[in-house]
């Protein structure tokens, strides 16, 4: 499903995160495409994955409304200007959706 959303979005890039019964963020699975695979992690909680926007994460999980932000010309929306991963990479855009049952 990761491979299939990233190719038809465009995404070079996904992280598959899911709530566990506690309500706790979850990483699972992570997907580049250079490598045409996805890697299915050992699930590694949020609090300890540092290789996502936190800030988008929390604020989809919070709303369950999906995030789009082109990043190109306005390096980020003014709620995120503090998150430590957009400031230190060079990204294109973000792209965040809740998957719900």
């Amino acid at each position: 499903m990761m491979k299939t959303i990233m190719q038809s979005s465009g995404a070079t890039r996904g992280v598959f995160i899911q709530s566990n019964l506690d309500g706790e963020l979850t990483v699972v699975a992570e997907g580049k495409i250079d490598k045409s695979h996805v890697d299915v992690l050992r699930a590694v909680s949020l609090d300890y994955y540092q290789s996502v926007p936190k800030s988008v994460i929390m604020y989809v999980a919070r709303t369950r409304e999906t995030l789009s932000i082109g990043l190109g010309a306005n390096p980020t929306h003014e709620q995120f200007k503090k998150d430590i991963y957009l400031e230190i990479n060079s990204l294109c855009s973000v792209f965040c959706t809740p998957i719900m049952k």
